[in-house]
């Protein structure tokens, strides 16, 4: 016991704090603060050019402008932003909701041999309630919810003309967390990148 006192009493009076004037203080935050300026983000929909793995154009899509939670999360997803993107692809318009992190779910089917997960979610189209069949294959697309083939189809009609999409996600020790995406631009950017809708 004598020992373990000694040892630890020598550690620590063997550290030493890192030197913390306030300028080296205020240029980290005013760095923090420049990185996460909204008013540089837009504020509507936009065209997106997709590319393959070797950086070439293969088709258009849209996107939305991110968002966060309506509620604030805690820790670790307390800055988690979210949007929606959408391609142009002729056989199979890819709808899914991407996030800057992982999304946690839960109450999740699992698909296959558990690879990925299937989920309906809630959600809330000017004030009219429907819902969603989305994916999550956390191997190949983690921060991804790829819509199935019949939901992305009736989401893209949904959300013709109006003005919010609002999505409720069982987010894994948070509840359910809503994300409301303003629709502004949403049909002025679908015809530019993808022609006659």
């Amino acid at each position: 016991m004598r020992i373990t006192f000694t040892l630890f009493v020598a550690l620590l009076t063997s550290c030493t704090l890192p030197d913390t004037d306030s300028t080296a203080i205020n240029e980290t935050t005013s760095i923090t603060q420049e990185s996460v300026d909204a008013s540089e983000l837009p504020d509507k929909w936009e065209v997106i050019q997709f590319k393959n793995e070797w950086g070439e154009p293969t088709t258009q899509g849209f996107q939305s402008p991110w968002v966060s939670p309506v509620r604030p999360m805690s820790f670790p997803w307390q800055d988690v932003q979210g949007k929606i993107i959408a391609s142009c692809h002729e056989d199979d318009p890819l709808v899914r909701l991407f996030f800057d992190s992982e999304p946690l779910l839960r109450g999740g089917k699992l698909l296959g041999e558990g690879r990925a997960e299937s989920y309906t979610l809630s959600a809330r189209v000017d004030g009219r309630d429907v819902e969603y069949r989305v994916i999550h294959a956390a191997y190949d697309r983690p921060n991804d919810l790829v819509f199935l083939r019949d939901s992305h189809t009736k989401f893209l009609r949904d959300i013709s003309g109006g003005s919010e999409v609002a999505f409720l996600l069982p987010w894994y020790n948070e509840g359910n967390v809503r994300f409301d995406w303003p629709l502004a631009g949403f049909s002025e950017a679908r015809e530019s990148a993808c022609g006659e809708q």
